[in-house]
């Protein structure tokens, strides 16, 4: 028989009651939220060296470009890129390490940013402290 026909038999007799699988919750519970008590310069500081960490591994991928580079050219014994004889792998490689600097250029600016972040932390809590620190005068009764 084969096996379309097994399950049309099987939707044919309707013996089994699905009303209880559509109305039942089985399993269902609620995701709970797990809250972070992290102050908004760890979380920045923390970002910042994760950025840094992929500008170095950035960093690394364009020396090794720049290798690969040299060498298409040396092989091919053309260095100038507006030569038609240039090296094709040669300028996708240049093309390559060009997007990899801008992007590592794209990273410091936020670095800088985050690291800017941080810096006025302190100084928003410093000034709290100051604001509380004002005594409040109170209008006296006429």
């Amino acid at each position: 028989m084969p096996p379309g026909k097994v399950l049309a038999i099987a939707e044919a007799r309707g013996t089994q009651d699905r009303s209880a699988c559509t109305k039942a919750e089985h399993g269902v519970s609620e995701m709970k939220h797990q809250r972070h008590f992290e102050r908004t310069s760890d979380v920045a500081s923390r970002q910042a060296d994760q950025i840094r960490a992929l500008i170095a591994n950035l960093e690394r991928a364009v020396q090794i470009l720049d290798c690969d580079i040299a060498t298409e050219e040396d092989c091919a014994g053309v260095s100038d890129r507006t030569d038609a004889a240039y090296p094709i792998l040669a300028r996708t490689l240049a093309a390559r390490r060009d997007n990899l600097k801008a992007t590592a250029a794209a990273l410091e600016k936020r670095v800088s940013g985050l690291e800017n972040q941080t810096e006025l932390v302190p100084e928003l809590t410093s000034g709290w402290e100051a604001v509380k620190r004002i005594p409040l005068s109170v209008p006296a009764a006429s």
